[in-house]
């Protein structure tokens, strides 16, 4: 495992430095027609970032796949626009979409796909089984597969808390890495249209996880079958109803009512993850590149007395129940901030928290330090938080390091660890 672990480091970074070298990859013909560039020129450096972790925990996954993914549809998209498409008439404009649409179809939306399914499955429910020290195997397919990806785990001497972790850890990894993009979104550099078909399709795991389980109150029948196939959430209400209740509630031929009026409520709650305007932005724009072939898009943001403001939301489900999440976005400048607020509620009981980050709070020569403060109320462990910083030194202006670390109290935070402690990452970043 961990030979396969490093292997897969070391490909990364080999494609990365290729990449970024090869005189037959780089970008150097000029766009055509109008002054609007629809791909990378060679004075539009974009960053991308690697970060190592042994344990390979979530927010190495949203970062690293996220790097991944963005080098092969840049030279996919070089590719593309070498093909002999002239919209310069209504003809032409119809022919253009409908090879954006098919292209879209065919290779697009699979591959984005398929990304999410490697971060839920290996980052995300591999994640806390390696957090657990346990031993998992992953069952992938082709990204244009129809088959069941699955984690199969081998967990010995845990809590129901810690198999809830796991079991609800692959839609938490891919809400780790949809508000990863989506913090990125309010940086230096427009979003290319995969990266905002990448975004929508982490944001909505969640959701889709939720709809797509039979309702237990309708369909007990249909419920009982997801429960023995493994699905996420018939897994999770059962594991919830025996954390609370002592026993699982899902039988043969019926479903307790508990169970009933839990997932119903979580398919209440999930509506408001679908409240994030970034979401929208990102099928609106997706859909723009389709028809007119623009594939770079800076998010809009409100002006407010000198400041440019965006809100967000996010849905999340935890070891002690659903939480909602309302975030608020701030660029002053090259200065980006994030707050939040979080609420959760769970069978008459309710926590709460807050946290805050900076990506450029101190700049010194060629170094910039960000800062991330996490504070939370919770059931079960009570007041705890977590302080972040992360450190970003150009060796160049074209390369630089990442040292990333912080200390997290006992309780629940996306993505990270649910035991105390210091934590570190290693990472690097290339600009081309």
């Amino acid at each position: 495992m961990k030979a396969s672990r490093w292997a897969a480091y070391i490909c990364l970074l080999l494609v990365w430095v290729l990449c970024s070298s090869s005189p037959l990859l780089s970008f150097d013909r000029p766009a055509e027609g109008n002054t609007e560039q629809r791909s990378c020129a060679p004075d539009d450096k974009k960053p991308y970032f690697v970060i190592l972790n042994p344990q390979m925990q979530m927010p190495v996954g949203a970062v690293d796949l996220t790097t991944l993914h963005q080098i092969i549809y840049r030279y996919e998209s070089r590719l593309f626009g070498l093909l002999p498409i002239e919209e310069k008439n209504l003809a032409g404009k119809f022919f253009g979409g409908s090879v954006r649409l098919g292209k879209s179809i065919l290779i697009d939306l699979p591959v984005a796909i398929w990304f999410a399914i490697v971060q839920h499955e290996v980052f995300g429910h591999g994640a806390r089984v390696r957090e657990f020290r346990g031993e998992a195997s992953y069952t992938l397919y082709h990204p244009w597969s129809r088959k069941r990806a699955f984690t199969s785990a081998r967990l010995q001497d845990i809590t129901i808390s810690d198999l809830i972790q796991f079991t609800g850890g692959g839609i938490e990894s891919n809400q780790v890495m949809a508000w990863e993009m989506e913090r990125r979104m309010y940086g230096d550099y427009p979003l290319h249209c995969y990266d905002w078909l990448s975004f929508a399709i982490n944001k909505y795991v969640v959701n889709n996880y939720i709809y797509r389980t039979p309702d237990p109150r309708f369909y007990p029948l249909a419920f009982n079958e997801e429960y023995k196939e493994g699905g996420d959430i018939a897994h999770y209400l059962g594991e919830m109803n025996y954390k609370y209740h002592g026993h699982y509630g899902i039988f043969s031929d019926e479903v307790d009512p508990l169970v009933v009026a839990n997932y119903r409520k979580i398919k209440r709650e999930a509506i408001w993850n679908l409240l994030d305007p970034a979401l929208w932005l990102g099928i609106y724009y997706y859909g723009r590149y389709i028809l007119t072939g623009k594939e770079r898009f800076t998010l809009p943001m409100l002006p407010l007395w000198g400041i440019q403001l965006m809100g967000g939301t996010r849905y999340n489900l935890t070891p002690i129940g659903g939480e909602r999440y309302l975030d608020l976005y701030l660029k002053k400048g090259k200065h980006y901030f994030n707050f939040y607020v979080r609420r959760g509620a769970f069978e008459g009981e309710s926590w709460y928290g807050m946290g805050a980050g900076a990506n450029r709070l101190w700049r010194y020569d060629n170094s910039h330090l960000g800062l991330k403060l996490d504070w939370w109320n919770q059931l079960e462990t009570g007041g705890g938080g977590n302080l972040e910083g992360e450190l970003h030194h150009y060796l160049t202006p074209e390369v630089g390091i990442i040292l990333q670390g912080g200390y997290k109290t006992q309780g629940y935070l996306m993505g990270k660890a649910s035991d105390s402690g210091f934590y570190a990452f290693f990472g690097a970043l290339v600009k081309f």
